[in-house]
């Protein structure tokens, strides 16, 4: 029996560490360490309304695993994006070449590459494909593309 709680105490704490330490695996071997728990201490000759009131505590015992993890995460987060992003550029588009006519480099079926003034852009068409040297018209951009209308 106590083999059983040591089992369930290793899982708990293993789930515990699994919101600190990402991947998966210590979740699921803590899961897997619960539930050899659970069916260890069924095992035993016990009556069954120990082993209904031991599930129940651990039950209870993981939701509160959980709660303190996320409390803690919320509180001082170590690898979450916290409310300073200071320093973080979002790749934008430049706004000044919307409506400047190109030409396409390659086939856009949909999307591909176009030249304007004499640089390259990643491109989507706006509802069709476009051949290989066509020229085209930037209508709008959206992170670090541009939306394009064929003018053939």
């Amino acid at each position: 029996m106590i083999i059983a709680i040591g089992l369930g105490l290793i899982g708990l704490l293993l789930i515990y560490f699994e919101f600190f330490v990402p991947g998966g695996i210590l979740g699921v071997i803590g899961a897997i360490t619960i539930l050899a728990s659970i069916a260890l201490f069924a095992w035993e000759n016990i009556p069954v309304y120990w082993t209904f009131f031991y599930v129940l505590s651990l039950i209870a015992l993981l939701i509160t695993t959980i709660r303190l993890a996320l409390w803690i995460l919320k509180k001082k987060p170590s690898m979450y994006a916290d409310d300073d992003q200071s320093g973080y550029v979002a790749s934008q588009y430049d706004e000044t070449l919307i409506g400047i006519v190109g030409k396409a480099l390659t086939d856009l079926k949909p999307a591909g590459y176009i030249e304007v003034n004499g640089a390259q852009y990643q491109a989507i068409s706006e509802s069709m494909y476009i051949k290989k040297g066509e020229s085209v018209k930037i209508i709008s951009g959206e992170g670090f593309r541009y939306k394009v209308r064929s003018l053939s």
